[in-house]
């Protein structure tokens, strides 16, 4: 049987008597008080004193008188008087499966149970350290209540339950905000916030340093149009990463959409700019050329990376990249005959558009990687491929493709910030063709944890 506390002090009796009835048989006798030694009792039987020890007339100990030979049959004739003051030691038991209560009380060893209630003061004189319930974000009571208190092994941190929510008593860096995920990359583990759309980071705890990765939205590939007109490749959004240290507070994150497509002699769109708070932005990506007529100047939008040029019988170049963001885009080729034009590729992060051939449109400018999110390369920002006889090859895994003849160009692929495909080369009377849609952007923050 369970027990608690501290085994209560030794206990004393006062001297009294007691009867028995022998039956010829019975050797052994239960006393209604226990005592320490055979001595502590006087034992008579038939009116004859007997006496006391082993191999003699009986023994006792505890609350067992125990007879060498049995008593003869008689009614009362076994009397037995305890001397004096037996002491006695006791402890206090419970049933464990009754519910325990106690104003006051010592626990000297562990103490374990699936569920309890202490209604008074509960501490320790331990030096040592008090160890709380453990268990993950998804762990948690599922009926909380004000005061519990809980060790949260997602997070890594201490937590109470206040005024219907969780609040952290741990003095650590934490953050909250997008899609958070966790990950190890050799030995560093890392705990990552990834937004594909705009929100906001909020920071409690002390300063922490962190690393932040930014995508703006990719731009839209030039229209194809007819006459043998292509449009260029449009620009990948700026890609940039850097660190810096965060303290509490909330933080606004802007992840950008890529610029819409569009049909026919229409430049592409821009891109939208991505950013971190007032920590660090990257600039949208430009639009792809399209057909100009005179006055012959090249539509091809600057941005992170520049927007392939498209044909035009004077400036076919494309648009210029950002510093420490993206590349500039390819030039165009106007058409001579019924040779088709064809567009320059938009600018990636990893390199410029490819410049246009003949019939052939330049491809997109290189993506570049980056593994902030998962902890495994992926390919960002990279240039849509410009349209023509022959589309271009968009920037790997990120640009959209360029359109052939009468073919519209692909979109970039999504939060990447790809520029989106020109649209291809249309022989005269045919339908405009249409250009791929910029990719839109995203913003990634990791730690260590």
């Amino acid at each position: 049987m369970a027990y608690i506390g501290n085994f209560p002090a030794k206990s004393k009796t006062t001297t009294s008597s007691q009867y028995f009835n022998g039956d010829g048989s019975t050797v052994a006798f239960t006393l209604n008080r226990p005592v320490n030694v055979a001595a502590d009792l006087e034992v008579f039987v038939d009116n004859v004193q007997q006496e006391p020890g082993s191999g003699k007339s009986y023994t006792a100990t505890g609350t067992s008188l125990t007879f060498d030979a049995a008593p003869s049959a008689g009614t009362a004739n076994v009397y037995v008087v305890y001397r004096g003051l037996a002491e006695v030691t006791t402890r206090l038991e419970h049933d464990p499966n009754a519910a325990l209560a106690a104003t006051t009380g010592t626990f000297s060893g562990a103490v374990s149970g699936t569920t309890g209630t202490f209604s008074g003061f509960v501490g320790t004189s331990s030096t040592g350290a008090l160890t709380l319930p453990a268990g993950t974000t998804a762990q948690r009571p599922s009926s909380p209540v004000n005061g519990m208190i809980r060790y949260n092994t997602t997070d890594d941190v201490t937590e109470e339950y206040r005024d219907g929510a969780w609040v952290i008593l741990s003095n650590t860096f934490q953050a909250s905000g997008g899609t958070e995920t966790t990950y190890t990359s050799g030995s560093t583990n890392y705990k990552v916030h990834t937004f594909l759309s705009s929100a906001s980071l909020s920071v409690t705890g002390p300063t922490k340093s962190v690393e932040y990765f930014i995508v703006a939205g990719g731009g839209s590939g030039g229209g194809g149009f007819a006459s043998y007109a292509a449009g260029g490749g449009g620009g990948a959004g700026g890609m940039v990463t850097g660190t810096t240290t965060l303290g509490a507070g909330t933080y606004s994150i802007t992840v950008a959409a890529g610029g819409a497509a569009v049909n026919g002699s229409n430049p592409g769109n821009a891109g939208g700019n991505s950013s971190f708070g007032s920590i660090a932005s990257a600039t949208g990506g430009g639009g792809g050329g399209s057909w100009v007529g005179s006055p012959s100047t090249s539509n091809a939008g600057d941005g992170g990376s520049g927007g392939g040029g498209a044909n035009s019988s004077g400036d076919r170049n494309g648009g210029s990249g950002t510093t420490g963001q993206g590349n500039a885009g390819g030039s165009g080729i106007t058409y001579s005959g019924n040779t088709s034009s064809a567009g320059g590729g938009g600018g990636g992060k990893g390199s410029v558009g490819a410049n246009a051939s003949g019939g052939t449109a330049g491809n997109g400018g290189s993506s570049a990687t980056n593994d902030y999110r998962t902890g495994s390369n992926v390919y960002y920002a990279g240039g849509g491929g410009g349209g023509g006889g022959t589309g271009g090859t968009g920037g790997t895994s990120s640009g959209g493709n360029g359109g052939g003849t009468n073919t519209s160009g692909s979109n970039g692929t999504a939060n990447t910030g790809g520029g989106g495909g020109g649209g291809g080369t249309v022989p005269t009377s045919s339908p405009p063709t249409n250009s791929g849609s910029g990719a839109g952007g995203i913003v990634v923050i990791r730690y260590e944890v």
